[in-house]
């Protein structure tokens, strides 16, 4: 049995931005596996660490590849052999190139034929040579979104390379990238480590950098960090606010991180916790804390890349930080709420919003018309009505305020904000604040009927412009968002339960666009339908249904997406009842049969055409049924809709086991037909039961 070493590979890096660790040691595994692949290597026990400043790959090999017979094929029988048997020249050649005896060789049956041949024994390559050889290719092949090149040979990586260190059974792997030969070293904390420390496996590793202030391990990072805060928590009585985003972003930017307790003057809050939090969060990557009462307390937390902070310096010196951020914040909210946020609204005619769509004035023109629309389909009443236009003419002032100009993430949070401290309804400022959510999939959607319609005008009003102008994003590339902006679409209808029809929505806005551009409107309809499709079975497959599922009720849910999520959802609770196996399967047949004919049957039967008692009983069972059902679909009553259809199975069973369709009879064939697409029109007005797969048992 073949001995397995270990393996450890460190590539040493400057600072990492913290976003792109991942991908990096994603791919670094991913290539690595891939490459050894290719060689009769045997592999187990992968492990990868990630740091800062560190990318590290652990894993057990085989020391070497097993010995191999391999057989080399020469040229085909019927050239290697003349017609009386005896070896060509071609056969003589593939010999004397193989340097063997040409009456040594066999004739092996290859693909469709037999081939001259002979088996050759193959030494294995060690690992260590192996190992050589990949490394440089493993490397090369991470993309990192963001590369950089600091040499004149123009090699890119995320950040400059300073150390490798490669060993197998404490052996160095000997090869070179960017400059850098492989070694035996690895290098501490940046400014308490040592210099180099020679390691001679994982274990070594591992101890020696803690001994130096790095933790390799990123869970245990993690946990230093959490036991850190409960102890702040107990002491102090607060409550950090869980912020598992942030504290991955914090891990991974410090290898020895150190949790400490710093404070603000109380204050600062008089200004919106929106924007204490904010500024803690985003711009210095504190963590915030609450009391018992769920209030903002006047202290935060941050991380740092040390054991300890013995003087207090380095508290100190994040609160002067933070006291000069939440000055700025302090100004930039009274000077804003001198004007009134609708005083802003001459200032967007200056602001760009796209180049070929305008300004943002233009922008909230067209929002306060489409939701407009949107009210009126929704049916409410006149002062919800002009309440939510308001707020959608509103809903952008905020861009051109200080506060916003410095903390952009603030966009649409601020304007509610003002226009809730300056006294406007409710309505109008809630619908203002919530009108950018959801901002991804895991994201809420605005808790309120205004909230999500200005967030509707404003998704749709993006969406089609920008389809017109630029087209529907291709491959991976989505540089103006119209993928979030289309599932936040979705998500808003159906996780609101609203009732619309997105078709005359689009219409409508595809016309407001026609007045100023010149677009073929029948093309982009099209490609807006194609693109909504996507979205749509984007969103249902993340709620868990099935692709077969998502395809059987595309088409009615493409424009009323929340009426195609509950025909959906009635049809997830009956899918693995018998009775719809048949009727999946009956449907299937239908259209099959009817696809085939050179005519269109229209549903028009005529029982004195009847032939077969099972044709009496199925038309019986759909006159019996039909309106029923229908009614049922038309209330939405999608449950009993089914449970009705449910009592076609054995009818149409016996049909089709007892009836011949294509019966001689051009008349009684056609009358066959005839029923059939009146059976399938029915069907079809709930889904497109065809779409179905049959579960297996």
């Amino acid at each position: 049995m073949m001995k397995m070493v270990e393996f450890l590979l460190e590539i040493g890096c400057e600072e990492i931005p913290a976003r792109m660790l991942e991908e990096g040691i994603q791919q670094l595994e991913e290539n690595f596996k891939r490459e050894l692949e290719k060689f009769n290597l045997k592999i187990k026990d992968v492990k990868t660490f990630k740091t800062a400043r560190r990318l590290t790959l652990t894993a057990k090999i085989s020391e070497k590849e097993e010995d191999r017979e391999e057989i080399v094929y020469g040229p085909p029988q019927k050239i290697a052999l003349d017609d009386k048997g005896n070896f060509t020249k071609a056969a003589m050649g593939f010999a004397r190139k193989n340097n063997v005896d040409v009456n040594s060789l066999e004739f092996l049956e290859k693909g469709n034929g037999k081939y001259l041949s002979f088996k050759k024994e193959v030494k294995g390559k060690s690992a260590i040579d192996i190992l050589s050889e990949i490394l440089p290719k493993v490397l090369k092949k991470i993309n990192f979104r963001k590369t950089m090149y600091w040499r004149e040979d123009k090699f890119r990586f995320v950040r400059p390379i300073r150390n490798i260190l490669a060993i197998l059974d404490g052996e160095i792997v000997p090869f070179e990238i960017a400059g850098i030969k492989s070694s035996n070293y690895t290098f501490g904390h940046r400014f308490l480590g040592s210099k180099k420390i020679e390691v001679k496996n994982f274990m070594e590793y591992k101890s020696k950098l803690e001994e130096n202030f790095v933790i390799i391990d990123e869970e245990k990072r993690k946990n230093k960090v959490l036991n850190e805060f409960a102890n702040i928590e107990k002491e102090t009585g607060y409550f950090i606010h869980e912020d598992m985003k942030l504290l991955e972003e914090v891990i991974n930017l410090n290898e020895y991180p150190t949790a400490i307790f710093g404070k603000f003057q109380e204050k600062f809050l008089s200004l919106p916790e929106e924007v204490l939090i904010t500024i803690m969060r985003k711009h210095q990557k504190y963590f915030y804390l609450r009391n018992k009462v769920k209030k903002v307390v006047p202290n935060f937390i941050t991380v740092i890349n040390l054991p300890q902070d013995e003087e207090g310096e380095i508290i100190e010196g994040h609160e002067r930080v933070l006291r000069a951020r939440l000055e700025d914040g302090k100004f930039f909210f009274q000077k804003d709420l001198k004007r009134d946020i609708s005083s802003h609204l001459e200032e967007l005619k200056g602001t760009l919003f796209q180049e070929k769509l305008g300004s943002y004035h233009e922008k909230v023109l067209r929002m306060e018309e489409i939701s407009s629309f949107i009210t009126e389909y929704l049916n409410l009443k006149e002062k919800e009505k002009e309440q939510i236009k308001r707020a959608a003419l509103l809903s952008k002032c905020d861009l051109v305020t200080e506060m916003v100009g410095e903390f952009p993430e603030l966009q649409g949070i601020m304007g509610g904000i003002y226009a809730r401290e300056q006294g406007y309804p409710e309505n109008v400022w809630k619908s203002i604040y919530y009108h950018y959510k959801p901002e991804g999939f895991e994201d809420e959607i605005p808790p309120t009927i205004g909230g999500k319609i200005v967030s509707l005008s404003d998704k749709i009003d993006s969406l089609v412009g920008i389809l017109i102008v630029k087209g529907a994003p291709t491959g991976s590339k989505d540089p103006f968002g119209m993928r979030r902006m289309g599932n936040g679409i979705y998500k808003i209808l159906i996780e609101g339960k609203l009732e619309l029809n997105l078709e005359k929505i689009f219409e409508q806005v595809f016309q407001i666009y026609s007045q100023n551009l010149d677009f073929d409107i029948v093309a982009k309809k099209k490609e807006l339908k194609e693109f909504l499709e996507l979205r749509l079975s984007f969103i249902l497959k993340e709620m868990g249904f099935l692709y077969d599922e998502i395809r059987a009720i595309l088409k009615y849910g493409i424009y009323n997406p929340y009426d195609g999520f509950k025909r959906i959802s009635a049809l997830k609770k009956i899918r693995g009842n018998e009775n719809f196996n048949a009727i999946f399967l009956a449907d299937r047949r239908i259209k099959n049969i009817i696809s085939k004919q050179d005519y269109t049957p229209k549903g028009e039967v005529n029982i004195d055409l009847f032939e077969e008692e099972e044709e009496e009983k199925l038309y019986g069972i759909y006159l019996s049924l039909e309106r029923e059902i229908r009614n049922y679909i038309l209330d939405k009553k999608y449950d009993l809709a089914l449970e009705e259809i449910s009592r076609f199975s054995m009818p149409l069973e016996n049909f089709f086991d007892k009836v011949f369709v294509m019966s001689d009879n051009i008349q009684i064939r056609k009358n066959r037909l005839e029923l059939l697409k009146a059976i399938g029109v029915l069907f079809e007005s709930f889904c497109d039961f065809s779409q179905f797969v049959k579960e297996k048992k």
